[in-house]
């Protein structure tokens, strides 16, 4: 017997398989009246393209590049034993409502994508030659195609209860023990415990907005789903934070988030492409949707400007969804492993360490004009550095009693030194990190390949404190 590779589940009843000239194979389903592209790869990913209606049965690729499509005009469905059937067991036909015979019709697999909206009392549709979904997190061409349900190897379920709130007092006014480097309530102030986080960001306009993502049990435990008694029953655990919000009340109904975290299983297709937004989300606790959106731009800017109107397209619109998989499933990598940490600070906060190393290095290089020595998300291109990195996250899953401990310490601290560029890992400064020119300076030439003349230009640029200079 020959060895036979499943490359997808879950058809609606497929017939007709057309393999393309790019190695990807087209099915008609003609229980859903709709076509879909299976890839070879075993990945299993089903990207649903066209909904024709009817029962699209046979496919040919014609020689005028049109596919073809026999569509017998549709069925009535059972399910007998667990298995759909093309027939109704009462009326004993197959033969749907007004059924009027079938047709041949005639697919242009370059026509560009149109997707149908509603919205309140509003129809219509959007064609375009290209469609990109920057609609945010399992957009609504992610739900279209069937393609955003997925989640991360690994990853923990997690889910997230939010709003807006007046009356939040500042951290700096209830601890004042010592001087931060930084105005605290000017950024985002996270509050880590056992199994989750809270955030604290604190706009301009005395509207503070706050939640917490944490993992399902403690999700459960507390009953996210309850939305205001749920973040009581959670602060009253944590007395820090339920100082904070003693006098604060809620502008906004509480938002249950029951799945936070997903995955598309792609992120591009023919015609079609999803911004790292639409196409996956992990976690905001390192505010990696960011860069994360913003090097997606980049990259679909650049696959434009390089294949636009040209066979290329396809191609680089292929490369795009790997690339931007993968910076997904680095992000999930590490915020799992934080997950894992939570009740253990000293751990935790150095994982943390590489991302923020690998993130300041990248926005350095970035602005020193010197994009090639940071190439790749969190610096994964750089070969030793994305090899120690999935090394110590690996290890981080792992138990971590005794030496183990200590040397996964050791390594991060290692890891980070070819690429620190802020101070990170300085243990004089317990883990408060100012913004200092000194820091930069004095990794400007080992690590960056920049003179001192370079470091103060790019101060300069973005309106910082020239590097200090020793007589």
């Amino acid at each position: 017997m020959p060895d036979l590779t499943e490359l997808a589940t879950g058809l609606q009843f497929p017939e007709g398989p057309v393999v393309m000239p790019d190695g990807s194979i087209v099915v008609t389903e003609i229980k859903s009246g709709t076509l879909a592209r299976v890839q070879p790869d075993g990945s299993g990913t089903v990207e649903r393209f066209a909904d024709l209606g009817g029962g699209p049965n046979g496919a040919a690729l014609g020689p005028d590049g049109y596919l073809y499509i026999a569509n017998n005009g549709g069925f009535l469905w059972s399910e007998v034993n667990g298995f759909r059937i093309p027939i109704d067991h009462p009326t004993h036909t197959n033969e749907p409502p007004g059924f009027a015979g079938g047709w041949i019709e005639r697919i242009d697999l370059a026509a560009g994508a149109e997707i149908a909206f509603e919205r309140g009392r509003r129809r219509g549709t959007v064609r375009a030659t290209l469609l990109v979904d920057a609609s945010g997190p399992a957009g609504a061409l992610a739900r279209s195609l069937g393609v955003g349900a997925g989640t991360f190897p690994g990853y923990p379920e997690t889910e997230a209860l939010y709003t807006h709130f007046e009356g939040v007092r500042r951290w700096d006014s209830l601890h004042a023990s010592e001087t931060p480097p930084y105005p605290v309530d000017a950024a985002a102030v996270h509050h880590v415990f056992d199994g989750g986080w809270i955030w604290v960001l604190r706009f301009n306009n005395g509207v503070t907005s706050a939640g917490v993502a944490a993992d399902s049990a403690i999700a459960d435990e507390l009953r996210f789903a309850d939305g205001a008694p749920a973040w009581e029953r959670l602060i009253a655990r944590l007395p820090s934070v339920r100082d904070q919000f003693a006098e604060a009340r809620a502008t906004l109904p509480f938002v249950h988030t029951p799945r936070l975290a997903f995955r598309a299983s792609t992120a591009a297709g023919p015609n079609w492409a999803l911004l790292p937004s639409a196409a996956g989300f992990v976690d905001p606790l390192l505010s990696t949707g960011f860069p994360l959106t913003l090097l997606g731009v980049e990259r679909m800017a650049n696959a434009l400007e390089t294949g636009w109107d040209s066979p290329k397209l396809p191609a680089l619109l292929r490369d795009y969804s790997t690339v931007t998989l993968r910076e997904l499933d680095t992000t999930a990598e590490l915020i799992g492993a934080l997950y894992l940490h939570m009740a253990d600070f000293e751990i935790f906060a150095a994982l943390t360490l590489l991302y923020f190393a690998a993130a300041s290095f990248s926005e350095t290089a970035r602005r020193l004009g010197k994009p090639t020595l940071a190439r790749g998300f969190l610096l994964q291109e750089r070969e030793e550095f994305a090899t120690g990195w999935k090394r110590l996250l690996a290890a981080a899953r792992g138990p971590l009693t005794g030496e183990a401990r200590g040397q996964l310490l050791r390594e991060v601290a290692a890891a980070i030194e070819p690429i620190n560029v802020a101070g990170l890992g300085d243990a004089k400064r317990r883990n408060w990190y100012p913004a200092l020119a000194e820091d930069l300076a004095a990794a400007a030439a080992p690590k960056l390949g920049a003179d001192r003349a370079a470091i103060d230009g790019l101060l300069a640029r973005c309106g910082f404190t020239a590097s200090p200079r020793t007589p």
